[in-house]
């Protein structure tokens, strides 16, 4: 495993980054117990998409390189998501909120602990 948690930026990723110009990037938060229970129940219930959606919601906790009216704080807004939407598209929103669930899952052995 290269780099010291998930998706951190490794050498082999910086290459694909342009110089000129400044990536977004987006800052999550492991999700609470009880908000990763929440999750489960969605998925248990064969709601992916709505897991994906809380997760998201739950652990974005900013945007850096972009500016999205209805992100930061606690909770993303409704208009929030549907502002993140129209900056990343459908199958990008889809990615983070897979990024939210996976950043919340129990450390593994080959990670470094916090």
């Amino acid at each position: 495993m290269i780099g010291e948690t998930r998706f951190d930026l490794t050498p082999a990723v910086q290459e694909y980054l342009r110089e000129d110009e400044a990536p977004v990037r987006f800052v999550l938060r492991r999700l609470s117990e009880a908000k990763w229970r929440a999750v489960k129940n969605y998925e248990e219930l064969g709601r992916p998409v709505e897991a994906r959606h809380y997760a998201l919601r739950h652990a974005l906790e900013e945007i850096l390189g972009a500016k999205v009216k209805g992100v930061g704080g606690d909770v993303v807004t409704e208009a929030g998501m549907g502002n993140l939407r129209r900056l990343v598209g459908d199958v990008e929103l889809d990615f983070l909120g897979r990024a939210a669930i996976t950043i919340s899952k129990e450390i593994g052995a080959a990670e470094k602990k916090p």
